[in-house]
């Protein structure tokens, strides 16, 4: 067992897979947003679709610090049905670069490292049955360190580094059964005389209700 997961064989995995399916809701569209720069600067944007990026210099000037950092707080609703032995989770594909996401007053996650990683946050105890409000705020700070997605201004390199700020990537909110196949999980390989394939995956059967205190 591995966390709150087990490795499973192929043959059971399809079978969960049958049983409880799978459907993601985009949720691209229908965005306001404001962002509040370090050096006092303020804008906000109204029916923003996803990809979205507030940093318009975007390095290619090769400026010796030309990036725009501070705090972009995304905000939308959306309308999705909740019904028992489903969970939920929204999946940011990128989000620039500290995320903290909030459903309907809820706080999901803080300040967590995102950047260009895949993001998975649990939502479904705060989920609500009909309209859910939605508010995701992107930290991009100056001198920031424990990242690979670096600022080249700031660490005092020769160029910038074309890391966007905001959400640049897709959003959706995912639904599964409540056993789930866990993202990134699965893996296969073969045997030395590539006659034999093996397949794992592992199944997270964690509470939902566990995940917001």
């Amino acid at each position: 067992m591995i966390g709150r997961g087990i490795l499973v064989s192929s043959a059971v995995l399809l079978c969960a897979s049958v049983s409880y399916g799978r459907t993601e809701q985009s949720l691209d569209e229908g965005w306001s947003g404001v962002v509040t720069g370090e050096c006092g600067t303020v804008r906000s944007a109204s029916g923003i679709v996803l990809p979205h990026n507030w940093d318009d210099y975007h390095g290619h000037r090769q400026m010796f610090h030309g990036e725009l950092h501070g705090t972009a707080v995304y905000r939308r609703s959306f309308v999705v049905p909740k019904r028992p032995d489903e969970r939920q989770f929204l999946v940011f594909d990128g989000a620039g670069t500290l995320l903290t996401v909030r459903l309907n007053g809820r706080e999901l996650c803080r300040s967590r490292l995102a950047g260009r990683l895949v993001t998975t946050v649990e939502a479904t105890a705060a989920l609500a049955d009909g309209t859910n409000s939605l508010e995701v705020v992107c930290e991009h700070p100056s001198e920031l360190v424990n990242t690979p997605w670096q600022c080249g201004g700031c660490c005092f390199y020769t160029s910038e580094s074309p890391e966007p700020f905001g959400l640049f990537r897709r959003v959706r909110l995912v639904t599964t059964g409540r056993a789930r196949l866990k993202p990134f999980s699965l893996h296969v390989w073969h045997d030395g005389t590539c006659r034999t394939m093996f397949a794992a995956a592992e199944i997270d059967f964690s509470n939902p209700l566990e995940s917001i205190p």
